[in-house]
C-alpha cells in the first residue's frame, strides 16, 4: 500500500507540474490526460463492490475502504482539480509568471504534500493551496473590430528580446511582456 500511495503522489505531483507548463492555455490534449488521470483516482465514480455498482451496496463499499485508500482519494481529488483549474486559468486569458513573488507563491500553493483528509491540517494547510493566484498574470492578446468592439482574429507578430519571432493568431497568450521586444500586425 505505501507502494500505492507514493506511485499516486508522483503522478499527482506530475499532473500539477504539466498544468503549470501549460496553465492558461486550455490545451485540449493536456486536458484529456488530466481528466483520464482524475477519473481513475481511487473513489472517483462508483465503488467496485462485486458486481453491483448501485445504491447502498457501492456506498458500503466506499466505507469499507481503508483509511489510507480515503487519505488517498482526498488528495488526488484536490491535485487533479487544481491541476484541470491552472490549465484553464483565467478562462484561458491568465498565466502564470516567473518573478520571485510568482515563483515563491507557486512552490508554497503546489507544495507535494497532500492531505489525508479533507480536515487534515497537520502538515498541510488548505489556504496555502490558493496562492497561487498571486502568481497569475495576465496575458491574452485580444485583437478588436473598431466599429462593434468584437474580438477578431488577426495574425502577429511578435519579436522577442532574444531575435525569435512568433507568428500568432488573436486572440492568444503572449509570452511574458518583458521578453517582447514588439507586436506587428500581419
Amino acid at each position: 500500500l505505501v507502494g500505492a500511495q507514493l506511485m499516486e503522489q508522483c503522478i499527482c505531483q506530475l499532473a500539477l507540474a504539466l498544468s503549470v507548463v501549460m496553465s492558461g492555455s486550455g490545451d485540449l490534449d493536456t486536458f484529456r490526460l488530466l481528466r483520464r488521470l482524475h477519473r481513475r483516482s481511487p473513489g472517483v465514480g462508483k465503488a467496485k463492490t462485486g458486481g453491483n455498482e448501485g445504491g447502498d451496496h457501492a456506498a458500503a463499499g466506499v466505507a469499507a475502504n481503508s483509511r489510507n485508500a480515503v487519505a488517498r482519494d482526498y488528495g488526488s481529488h484536490m491535485s487533479m482539480g487544481l491541476a484541470i483549474g491552472l490549465l484553464f486559468l483565467g478562462g484561458g486569458q491568465l498565466s502564470l509568471g516567473t518573478s520571485n513573488l510568482a515563483v515563491a507563491t507557486l512552490l508554497a500553493a503546489l507544495y507535494p504534500l497532500l492531505p489525508r483528509a479533507p480536515d487534515s491540517v497537520h502538515y498541510h494547510m488548505q489556504a496555502l493551496r490558493h496562492l497561487y493566484v498571486l502568481a497569475a498574470e495576465q496575458r491574452c492578446l485580444v485583437a478588436r473590430d473598431v466599429d462593434t468592439g468584437q474580438p477578431v482574429n488577426v495574425p502577429v507578430q511578435l519579436r522577442l528580446r532574444d531575435g525569435q519571432l512568433l507568428s500568432l493568431l488573436t486572440p492568444c497568450l503572449v509570452p511574458e511582456l518583458a521578453g517582447l521586444e514588439s507586436v506587428r500586425v500581419l
